[in-house]
């Protein structure tokens, strides 16, 4: 390559340098077209096969619950910052947008940025439920990241329903940090953090998550599961060793329940280690 070449190239990435700050400049004067928001669910969550072949007639878990929409997000941050449809996209306040967009209970995280297109494009990722807390008369969603957040009668999440004796009292609303209790040496034997618990673990094992129903916390602290298919319950105990606990039970349906039938017992125990104790329903 000769000189002259080398000097063509280098002044051709000059002007291209240059033609692209001058474009940004130009976009940035520009007002904002639009507020795009964008709400990414819960959809990296897979169910293994062996599920559908331990009970066929299992509905399976959708990848994700639909808790809040873009559309009211959208509004959300309009009526919070009525003004920036009327701003220069160099005039907006990313770190507003996502504060507002994150005073949504369903928001875990929201992001803002400015697209080449003239837009102020909000991406938002929603908190992903684990449970539904039936509290008295209230109801609540437990979250997988720890948060104790409302329901939305418009939009339901397809999860878990937990209900039982509690020792703590929920209020609709309340604002609770569930990673926060489990750390406290006091309360991490709280019945909500180890309800809490052990759905989060039926959550990131679906496996397991998908043959039940419901969770009952029982009045002398026991957890019990109540299964989608036969006429059952399996008594977990407490939230130890689930891991083995949850695997023993898989081999037990499969390997003996599915052959001597569904509903041959009334309760089924993983109480204690290494043991499956199962109690017969009476004939009738």
């Amino acid at each position: 390559m000769n000189k002259n070449n080398i000097l063509y190239a280098f002044l051709f990435v000059v002007l291209l340098v240059i033609g692209l700050v001058i474009s940004n400049v130009l976009r940035l004067n520009r007002e904002v077209k639009d507020v795009k928001v964008e709400v990414v669910y819960n959809h990296d969550r897979t169910i293994p096969k062996s599920n559908s072949k331990l009970a066929p007639d299992l509905e399976l878990m959708p990848p994700g619950d639909t808790l809040v929409t873009d559309s009211t997000l959208r509004s959300l941050i309009l009526s919070g910052y009525p003004s920036i449809l009327n701003e220069k996209l160099k005039e907006v306040d990313l770190k507003k947008v996502e504060h507002i967009a994150s005073r949504n209970p369903y928001v875990y995280s929201a992001e803002a940025s400015l697209s080449i297109r003239g837009e102020v494009e909000v991406h938002i990722e929603q908190r992903a439920p684990v449970l539904r807390l039936f509290t008295g008369q209230n109801e609540v969603y437990l979250t997988r990241d720890g948060r104790c957040i409302p329901t939305n009668p418009a939009c339901e999440a397809d999860v878990l329903v937990g209900s039982g004796v509690l020792k703590e009292k929920i209020k609709l609303n309340d604002s609770i940090n569930l990673k926060k209790l489990e750390a406290d040496t006091v309360k991490r034997n709280y019945s909500i953090v180890r309800m809490w618990k052990l759905a989060c673990f039926l959550y990131d094992n679906p496996i397991y998550g998908t043959l039940f129903d419901q969770i009952d916390m029982l009045g002398d602290g026991d957890l019990q599961l109540v299964p989608k298919i036969g006429n059952h319950v399996v008594l977990l105990g407490g939230i130890d060793n689930l891991d083995t606990k949850f695997a023993d039970l898989l081999v037990f349906y499969r390997n003996g329940l599915s052959k001597v039938g569904w509903d041959t017992y009334k309760t089924i125990s993983l109480k204690y280690k290494g043991q499956i104790i199962c109690n017969k329903r009476e004939k009738k």
